[in-house]
């Protein structure tokens, strides 16, 4: 299938520049907890029961995104997987107004998967919301801001992983993203 650039920005927007995954209570139940920094793309698409079709691609620059679209009973998210050279160093759900059928409760959703979350990994470890707008910005240039943030949640989560919880708003756009990222993997030179 030929791509345009302007359905490339689509699904860009679609999968909500990826950068901090999603999880409402039932996003962080399947925020794929079986996936392992050394797996490839095929190896995820296997874990997920999803064929090559049913997967977005946006390519560019040194990382590709690959996205799934996930329906939830309130709303719909997409699972994103963000590799660079191959190698997984992101991952997790996004959700974006602009995905929904109808109206979606942004903040509940926000505050069901913090709960969620919360619960899995006790009180958020990393003050601020800096070093998620790093991990984004560089994925693509200028995806976060700080002034967008609505609420942010981090972890360490001690094994080389970062978890980033980040509601955003601009102008009538409205995201969340849960995101886990390798920063190790992700900041390679």
């Amino acid at each position: 299938m030929k791509q345009t650039a302007a359905h490339a920005a689509a699904i860009a927007a679609i999968l909500g520049l990826l950068l901090i995954l999603c999880a409402p209570a039932g996003l962080a139940e399947e925020a794929s907890p079986a996936i392992e920094w050394d797996m490839t793309i095929e190896d995820i698409l296997a874990l997920e029961g999803a064929a090559q079709d049913e997967v977005f691609i946006v390519g560019g620059g040194e990382y590709t995104q690959y996205g799934l679209l996930r329906v939830h009973p309130e709303f719909i998210g997409a699972a994103v997987y963000i590799c660079r050279d191959d190698a997984l160093v992101m991952y997790g759900e996004t959700v974006n107004s602009s995905m929904q059928r109808q109206k979606a409760a942004f903040q509940e959703i926000y505050d069901a998967a913090l709960a969620a979350l919360a619960e899995t990994y006790g009180e958020p470890t990393i003050a601020g919301p800096q070093r998620a707008i790093d991990a984004a910005n560089t994925i693509q240039a200028d995806a976060l801001a700080a002034e967008d943030i609505l609420a942010d949640a981090s972890w360490d989560l001690e094994d080389g992983t970062m978890l980033y919880h980040v509601y955003t708003k601009t102008g009538d756009e409205e995201n969340i993203y849960t995101m886990y990222v390798n920063e190790s993997l992700l900041y390679q030179e």
